[in-house]
């Protein structure tokens, strides 16, 4: 796994706990995020993108195709997101 796929990962996770606020999260980053979430729209809810970047992590496609390991890494032991739905 690359360290930007992690953080990818990290950030969304974050979000998605509350623990990082999208307001403050860099052009760059949020440009990461949008990558890692298959997005092309910049006015996608930060939520919306943090669930899609996991969703593409657990599904092992588009930026995390091929990727095996270490799902239980930013998603807790139920391979789950901390949030409800």
């Amino acid at each position: 796994m690359s360290r930007n796929q992690k953080y990818a990962i990290e950030l969304a996770g974050g979000i998605c706990r509350g623990e990082v606020e999208p307001s403050l999260i860099s052009d760059t980053d949020w440009s990461l995020l949008l990558l890692a979430a298959g997005l092309n729209n910049a006015c996608a809810g930060p939520l919306a993108v943090a669930r899609g970047v996991i969703s593409r992590f657990t599904e092992k496609v588009g930026y995390f195709a091929g990727y095996t390991e270490g799902i239980t890494m930013a998603l807790g032991p139920e391979g789950e997101s901390s949030t409800a739905a």
